[in-house]
């Protein structure tokens, strides 16, 4: 217990005293500190971006380590979005996006203080063709119908810490409980997200139905822009829903919003891998709200192996300074890799908005063990960091 409160004060001693911040906190939508956009005619352009930075603090049960980057589930980067109204119902658009991946939390680990992927990540660069009644058809590099489909969030605390454990702390390897020495098997190995990455794809999503419904196709190639993907063409559908802000999700007037995915994924891998699986997440009118995610990859000659996530929390006004957002969250993974037939992490996780500008600051703590044949020691991350949106 008093490494834990060790690992935790750490991680809460370096994040950063932060001032003058947003308004009313939603992982969905923020509030910027400013307004980039230029308009012209019948074109728009618009300039957004976020910077978000955290210390980790990762304990593997032997020695205790301290990395600086990149937030790893809310990576940095520059967003140029570009519009052209063809007509009143046709719009031209174009999007690219990117981030340095420096030293993320994701590929932190015990052998290398600092880490790149290979520089710029280019997590979009897409044409797209918006019809009000047709949809929209997307080409390029950008998401797959898949991305985020076993991500929906709506605690507040998501930066802090979301189904995607191997976002923060991925990178480092458990250590074999008998010699103490590093393992071949990382965290994000052991609890993999399953979720459906970016590539160079094309992509069609459907015009909004049923108050909230989309529905996504994509195919794509072998071919990515960013070094920190590594995704096998694949074939990926989704089912999305997000109820309108300001509506009673399903007439129920004590819920606030429900957010919601589900996914099949087919990746041309030599083993045929295919994945199918969702999330749920449900915020009520008292900040009170509840997410569960999981899905099962099967492979050929393989063992299927998945996962089930699920976490609780409160979101509110606490301090004067702004919505505070309280969480605890479990993931439990089935034979995930060789050698381990359940994985755990279980996590708390703290995020506070400060009423006025665009600035996010949060803490998170979480614990991680194993059970199978290959005996592994257990270990424990801390982390704190902010997020700047523009």
């Amino acid at each position: 217990m008093m490494r834990l409160s060790l690992i935790l004060g750490a991680a809460l001693a370096a994040t950063p005293l932060l001032a003058d911040a947003t308004g009313p906190y939603s992982h969905v939508t923020a509030d910027r500190l400013a307004d980039l956009a230029w308009s012209e005619g019948p074109l728009t352009l618009t300039l957004t971006g976020r910077l978000s930075n955290v210390v980790l603090v990762f304990d593997d049960g032997v020695s205790t380590y301290a990395r600086y980057g990149d937030n790893g589930g809310s990576p940095s980067l520059l967003n140029l979005d570009a519009d052209y109204a063809a007509s009143s119902a046709l719009t031209l658009g174009f999007v690219y996006e990117a981030n340095y991946a420096y030293n993320g939390s994701g590929i932190a680990n015990q052998r290398e203080r600092f880490l790149s992927p290979g520089g710029v990540d280019h997590r979009k660069l897409e044409l797209t063709l918006t019809h009000d009644r047709l949809g929209t058809l997307s080409l390029g590099q950008g998401s797959l119908a898949g991305d985020g489909v076993f991500e929906s969030d709506l605690s507040g605390t998501a930066n802090a810490g979301y189904s995607a454990i191997g976002d923060h702390g991925g990178g480092f390897y458990l250590r074999d409980a008998a010699t103490g020495d590093l393992s071949p098997l990382t965290i994000g190995t052991a609890m993999p997200s399953l979720d459906g990455g970016r590539a160079v794809r094309a992509r069609y999503d459907t015009p909004t139905f049923g108050s909230g419904f989309t529905l996504s196709v994509s195919q794509s190639t072998e071919t990515t822009l960013a070094p920190s993907d590594d995704v096998p063409s694949s074939t990926q559908v989704a089912l999305s829903y997000l109820s309108p802000e300001g509506t009673a999700p399903f007439g129920n007037p004590a819920i606030r919003q429900v957010q919601a995915s589900f996914g099949y994924l087919s990746f041309d891998t030599p083993r045929d891998r295919n994945v199918i699986g969702g999330s749920v997440s449900v915020l009520t009118v008292g900040g009170w709200n509840a997410t569960v995610a999981g899905g099962v990859r099967d492979e050929d000659d393989r063992t299927d192996a998945g996962y089930v996530y699920g976490k609780a929390g409160w979101r509110g006004d606490v301090f004067e300074l702004g919505e505070t957002a309280l969480s605890t969250d479990l993931y439990v993974g089935f034979d995930t890799a060789e050698g381990i037939d359940r994985s755990y992490a279980l996590g708390l996780q703290a995020a506070q908005q400060i009423d006025g500008s665009a600035v996010e600051v949060f803490a998170a703590i979480r614990h991680y063990w194993t059970e199978g044949p290959r005996d592994l020691r257990d270990a424990t991350m801390g982390l704190g960091g902010f997020l700047i949106r523009f």
